[in-house]
């Protein structure tokens, strides 16, 4: 599950039976407003599986904020 901060959250999601159900496996960190940051997130346990990753941006405050996504590799790395 993800958690709302200061009214809103920015959310990478995976699915792994075709988009009917979606886990959160990342949230950003709010203090890292205005600046581009890399991240990395561990897929080693979905290895083998048909996925989908899914990018949500929820502003329940209604600040209009956006959420701004570039560059979004997926590589293997072999043993």
């Amino acid at each position: 599950m993800f958690q709302v901060l200061n009214g809103w959250a920015d959310i990478v999601e995976i699915s792994v039976d075709g988009g009917n159900t979606w886990e959160g496996i990342y949230t950003s960190d709010p203090s890292i407003l205005n600046f581009w940051t890399a991240i990395s997130i561990n897929l080693a346990r979905y290895a083998g599986q048909s996925i989908h990753i899914g990018f949500r941006y929820m502003d329940t405050a209604g600040d209009r904020e956006a959420w701004l996504i570039d560059q979004v590799t997926i590589i293997e790395i072999l043993d």
